[in-house]
């Protein structure tokens, strides 16, 4: 899974370092090994600031609980099924097949 925080200056401003932090101490304390966890420039959401984009689908308004939250239940989703059924719910957000290596550890 990979999970982008903005960084730019309304998304700081609003705390979103605070939420890169969480999600980090989240994936260590919690070993999310295949958590990939960047930063990302301004998507221009500046009025439902701060963002996170997990797998490429924006989320607004964000704090550090809801990130770590919604983080926590993509997971739980994820370990339930398998990766066929993954594969498909994410297909038409990944036409590369990057999410493949990121899920599978290719």
């Amino acid at each position: 899974m990979k999970v982008q925080v903005c960084t730019g200056k309304t998304c700081r401003e609003k705390f979103s370092n605070y939420i890169l932090k969480r999600l980090e101490n989240d994936k260590e304390n919690f070993k999310l090994d295949h958590l990939i966890i960047e930063t990302c420039a301004c998507q221009k959401k500046c009025e439902e600031a701060p963002i996170i984009i997990i797998d490429g689908k924006i989320e607004v308004r964000m704090t550090g609980i809801k990130a770590s939250k919604l983080i926590m239940e993509r997971v739980k989703w994820i370990q339930k099924r398998s990766w066929p059924e993954v594969k498909k719910e994410f297909h038409r957000e990944d036409p590369e097949g990057d999410l493949e290596k990121i899920y599978i550890g290719k």
